[in-house]
Order: C-alpha cells, then structure tokens, then sequence
C-alpha cells in the first residue's frame, strides 16, 4: 500500500502494510520520493521483518533542514542549522499522521509501534542527532553521514541517547579520503564514535559497516542495508 500525504507543506510518502509495527522514517529530497516504494522492497529482501512501514518525508533544503545548527564552511557552503524544525514537522505532524494511517492513533495503538530513523550523508548526521533530542525514535541508520560536521562529535559525547538504542553507521572506504580537509575527517570520526557507542551502556547494539567505494558510489543500496539491519534487530 502507498499513501502520499502533506503535512506542513512537505510530502509524506508511505509505503508497506497499514498493520506495520514498525515505522522506518527517513528524510529524503524531493526529487527522490519517487523511489521510496523501491526502497521498501529492497529493505523486505535485506531483512528478517516484512510488516513494516517505510516513511519518506521531503526535505525541501537539504543543507538547513539537516543541519543541526548554523555554520558556514568555505568553498562548500552555509549550512541554516534548521534541523530542530524538521524533527518538530516530523514528530508533530508526521508521527500523526503515521499513527492515522495505521489505525493506531489511540493511546493503547501507540504503544504498539516501534519508530527508527534513518538517512544518508547529512541525513544519516540529522537521524543520529535527533536520537539526543526525543526518545520517539529506538534506532538510527546513519549511513554516510555527515559525522565531519563541526562539534558533532563533542555534542554526541555530552548528551544522552534513549536506552537500549540500536545505531547503525556505515561509510564507504574512500570517502575519508575527499579532497576538502573537512570531509577527510570522515573517517577518523566515525570510529571515535563506533568506538564510544561500543561501550555505552545504553546503546543495546551498534555496528560499523565498511563499503566500498567513495560516498557516491551505491547510495540507495547502502542505505537500505542500514534500515534492514535496524529491522533485524529491532527493540
């Protein structure tokens, strides 16, 4: 079943079983909505689970309603630090409407769903972030993301996640070797974080996935490996 709805002036596309227990919401550009069905079917043959709902909201900027707060970086661009505006559409609007869809918009439905969050480059950055600011989302598929972003790492260090998160990360081999200093940062800020969530005590699992190739290189399909694992290991 697909189902396109707008909520604050973004597209909300739904796809998979109106009787899911699990919710995969993941930020996409608009230009990319048209592919969520394919990534439902690609994540039902990577996983164990086959009731889920996967859950595209538009990103309309994708470098401000990402990013968790403002900067600018020369010779690549500014960055509007909108992120806690996106999460609020998500959590006010689009949980809402989710929760409509799947006939659970009661009290005793909304123990019943379980919500993860995921997303590419500065999206796989904006799910991870969002695990420190609600305890609605049990899981996070940052892959590729965006952990070069200046004090990310500090903030992910000095702020709590929910108990029993499941956080999935992944890169690609080449990518900390990016022309741009900032983004050779990439790779070392990706283990020091594994490395952390590793012997945090309330991440119950996490795991740090190489693949090959630069950031460019099989978007869609790494993307998908990261919801699928949070699937297979659902809380």
């Amino acid at each position: 079943m697909t189902e396109q709805i707008i909520i604050e002036g973004h597209k909300l596309c739904l796809v998979g079983s109106s009787t899911a227990d699990i919710v995969l919401v993941c930020p996409m550009m608009s230009e990319q909505l048209h592919k969520a069905e394919e990534h439902w079917q690609r994540i039902k043959e990577l996983s164990s689970e086959e009731d889920f709902l996967f859950a595209a909201v538009e990103v309309k900027d994708w470098n401000g309603e990402l990013s968790p707060w403002g900067l600018h970086i020369e010779g690549i661009g500014d960055f509007s630090g909108k992120a806690e505006q996106m999460l609020d559409l998500i959590i006010k609007y689009g949980i809402p409407a989710i929760r409509d869809f799947t006939n659970r918009g009661d009290s005793a439905g909304k123990q019943k769903i379980q919500f993860m969050i995921g997303g590419y480059s500065l999206a796989g950055l904006f799910a991870l972030w969002s695990m420190y600011q609600t305890d609605v989302f049990c899981g996070a598929a940052s892959c590729s993301g965006s952990l070069w972003y200046p004090k990310f790492i500090e903030y992910a260090r000095s702020h709590d996640l929910p108990k029993q998160s499941l956080i999935y990360l992944s890169l690609g081999t080449k990518e900390e070797k990016a022309g741009q200093a900032v983004f050779s940062k990439i790779g070392d800020a990706t283990r020091e974080l594994y490395a952390y969530y590793k012997q945090s005590e309330v991440v119950k699992e996490t795991i740090l996935k190489w693949n090959p190739g630069n950031h460019f290189k099989d978007v869609d399909e790494r993307m998908d490996r990261g919801f699928a694992w949070l699937l297979n290991n659902s809380c």
